[in-house]
């Protein structure tokens, strides 16, 4: 039986007060939900983060344009893009941060390069400074992919506060079975509103009873109804009322889920210091909100250490082993030459993400560690 997963649970408890809150009308999703995160912003909410990337770049012109974005990074970008019809320029990967590598970039842009897609990888915050640099100096638009980083901070000033948009998914880090925002922080541009509403379907049904903690533990290989979406094409749509009462009674809690999900990636940091397994470096002066505790093990380890820890009852996960550079779509669309970018393939075939649940205790940290580093040994079998 899977113990500990990487996707977002939800207990009874959890189910009662989500539950409640809808009967007791708590449920409005209103912009004084996230207007103390985002003092003075905007904002937007829709089905899907990816959605509302294509949302974006359609609303602000960059149809056809030249954008900057990480190499590493997921694959499901690529619908956003030729969608779009614009023009990605893929930017190699920092081996020490994740992140895409700020410094390849004045190389890599041209006269039509009109924006950076800035993301946090995994919740580490780029270098907020020099990004913003790079923005002042050749006039790029920056749109800030929170995807692995609600609720993490910057200094004093919340992640998704420093591009001109930012763009946010929810259901990476609660069970909300889907849905995303937008944070519009740049007076100046103005973000068409969304004229399509989803309706409440089985598969958001099913995928909230399977986010259940115990379904989940029982039946963690079980294929829902309608997962495949995930992984097709998404219509452009506001959630349905189901969706936003999930999303509403969750984004309440960022903070201490923030706050939470830091004291246990120290955990973890504490319980593998002495063995040779890398950790991810962390930007100074944050306060990050890991999706996960990423990892990084010897390439020919990697799949061997995440079938062995399913034997152990950890799921883990292997974000990106297929990032966008590896997408047949983007290879035939943009002609792409994977071995420019080394250090993306690199990460491709060494990341392991740990399982991070605010619920876990240091006994169950200590638990996933100890198995890690155990199957990390030459001799485990």
């Amino acid at each position: 039986m899977i113990k500990y997963t990487v996707k977002p649970t939800i207990t009874i408890k959890d189910f009662y007060h989500v539950f409640n809150s809808f009967f007791e009308g708590e449920g409005d999703l209103g912009a004084d939900v996230l207007s103390k995160y985002f003092p003075g912003s905007t904002f937007m909410y829709l089905n899907y983060a990816r959605s509302a990337m294509i949302h974006v770049i359609k609303s602000i012109g960059l149809e056809g344009k030249e954008i900057l974005v990480p190499a590493f990074i997921c694959k499901e970008l690529a619908d956003v893009f030729i969608e779009t019809q614009t023009k990605p320029v893929f930017v190699d990967a920092d081996l020490e941060t994740f992140n895409m590598d700020l410094g390849l970039i004045p190389e890599l842009i041209t006269k039509d390069t009109a924006a950076i897609i800035a993301a946090h990888t995994f919740g580490n915050p780029v270098d907020i400074k020099e990004l913003l640099k790079i923005k002042d100096e050749y006039g790029l638009a920056v749109i800030e992919d929170c995807a692995h980083a609600l609720g993490g901070k910057y200094g004093d000033r919340y992640l998704g506060s420093f591009g001109d948009v930012s763009v946010f998914s929810v259901y990476k880090f609660f069970p909300t079975v889907k849905g995303g925002f937008l944070v519009i922080n740049n007076p100046e541009i103005d973000i068409d509103p969304v004229q399509r509403g989803e309706k409440l379907t089985p598969s958001d049904v099913a995928r909230f009873i399977y986010s259940f903690d115990l379904i989940h533990k029982l039946l963690p290989g079980i294929k829902e109804k309608g997962h495949e979406l995930l992984y097709t094409e998404i219509p452009v749509a506001r959630p349905n009322k189901f969706i936003k009462m999930l999303i509403s009674c969750h984004l309440k809690d960022i903070d201490s889920e923030r706050e939470k999900r830091h004291s246990l990636s120290l955990l973890y940091e504490a319980h593998l210091k002495d063995s040779n397994i890398r950790f991810q470096k962390l930007a100074g002066n944050s306060r990050v909100s890991r999706l996960n505790f990423p990892v990084l093990l010897p390439p020919e380890l990697r799949d061997h250490v995440f079938n062995g820890m399913i034997g152990k009852g950890v799921l883990c996960d292997r974000l990106w082993h297929d990032a966008i550079v590896f997408s047949e779509k983007i290879k035939r669309a943009y002609r792409l030459d994977i071995n420019k970018y080394p250090n993306a393939v690199f990460l491709s075939k060494s990341m392991l993400n740990l399982p991070l649940q605010p619920n876990y205790t240091e006994g169950d940290i200590e638990y996933v560690a100890s198995n890690l580093k155990d199957l990390c040994t030459p001799d485990s079998s």
